[in-house]
């Protein structure tokens, strides 16, 4: 058996998805396992995923996923190279010989161009001195800038997000000399955080629709709206940023600059936008929006406020994660697991979160800030029992 990889955060899983998921079998073989590396309870735009990870694991495996382990909020709070960084690690140690994602406007070449050019010496010299020279720009804007000047309109791929996330999927394997090759699929329907007619709908449009209590059912597969009701049920979902406002609010105001500066893409300049917002501003979304500028997007000030809050700082992103820790399977996905650990005997399998500690100081730590942030998190929730401290502990992998 081949195993192909998929970097994700299936929130929610939609008939997009399924799409993907569909092509992937279609072009690679019935019998080809699906790897997914997951974001945990925050996804990588800087927000509380709508529903919990296993939730969203299991959405992942009952519409044909075999794998799902889990990208921890400390890898999937951080830019899209750190993001992509992370979860291709992952995919690599989990045994994924291909890697595949869903893209707006690129062609394998083309995103391979752009990949390998990013890495280059030429590269970086010119990008640093357009960071010089452009103060006040935006660090994505001054990139493509520098890449439109070397390739052209080939630097349009560097406007779409997914486009975005593919080229640094290549950049990943590139630098790591990985053995993936990789399997675009085009998307169809609405594009990223758009909004369209018909069934496949973006993942924002969906999440709109369920912030506002809309019925879902004609844009996700049947079971996965089986497994939203049932959250939603139980009072576990959905979740939003608004759901945290309080605790978030809290916490952002019993910090100092020192606090923001600890984070990953936390400058002098940021920690100070951040600290007036926090001192006069009365909800989340009006300190974000007036913390934001030309130079730090939304989702940037977003995961800077929501890794303050929650602890996570620089340097704990430098390592690979300590552990891989499982969050659903199929049958198919448990005996590709027994075949990976008869292989690969060094890589760190966690089953039971418990066990964490078995794998060394580092692994507890993690394990630590993991249970922490998952209690803040829970804070989200209406069921008084799930909002509890040390949930994350009890859970286990949802095998199907």
């Amino acid at each position: 058996m081949n195993a192909v990889g998929i970097v994700s955060e299936y929130n929610p899983f939609h008939l997009g998805h399924l799409f993907h998921v569909e092509k992937i079998r279609e072009s690679e073989g019935e019998n080809t396992v699906i790897l997914c590396a997951l974001s945990g309870d925050f996804v990588q735009r800087g927000e509380p995923a709508m529903f919990s990870k296993y939730a969203r694991a299991e959405m992942a495996v009952r519409c044909g996923a075999d794998l799902v382990a889990e990208l921890p909020a400390v890898w999937s709070l951080r830019s899209a190279e750190g993001f992509a960084e992370a979860g291709v690690n992952i995919l690599h140690r989990l045994g994924a010989s291909a890697l595949s994602c869903g893209t707006e406007t690129a062609q394998a070449g083309e995103a391979e161009e752009i990949a390998a050019l990013l890495l280059s010496e030429e590269f970086e010299q010119s990008l640093c001195e357009q960071i010089l020279a452009r103060p006040g720009e935006a660090y994505a804007s001054v990139r493509e800038e520098c890449v439109r000047s070397m390739l052209g309109e080939k630097a349009e791929i560097l406007r779409s997000p997914n486009d975005i996330l593919a080229v640094e999927y290549l950049k990943s394997i590139r630098r790591h000399g990985y053995a993936m090759h990789f399997l675009p699929v085009k998307r169809t329907g609405s594009a990223h955080d758009a909004l369209s007619a018909g069934p496949m709908r973006s993942a924002m449009e969906i999440r709109g629709l369920l912030a506002e209590g809309e019925d879902v059912s004609a844009f996700v597969p049947e079971e996965v709206f089986h497994i939203i009701r049932k959250e939603s049920k139980a009072g576990r979902g959905p979740v939003s940023a608004k759901n945290l406002e309080q605790a978030l609010l809290a916490r952002l105001r019993g910090l100092n600059a020192e606090d923001f500066l600890r984070c990953e893409d936390c400058d002098g300049e940021l920690a100070g936008r951040i600290l007036q917002a926090v001192r006069t501003k009365p909800s989340a979304e009006e300190l974000f929006l007036a913390a934001k500028s030309r130079k730090y997007t939304l989702a940037r000030v977003r995961r800077v406020c929501f890794c303050a809050a929650l602890g996570i700082v620089a340097g704990m992103q430098k390592q690979e994660p300590p552990f891989i820790r499982i969050l659903a399977a199929s049958e198919r996905g448990c005996q590709w697991l027994k075949e990976r650990r008869k292989t690969a005997p060094e890589v760190p399998v966690l089953m039971k979160t418990a066990d964490a500690r078995q794998f060394g100081e580092e692994s507890r730590v993690v394990m630590e800030i993991l249970s922490a942030v998952h209690d803040f998190y829970a804070l989200a929730y209406e069921s008084p029992e799930d909002r509890v401290c040390g949930m994350d502990y009890r859970e286990s992998p949802r095998i199907l």
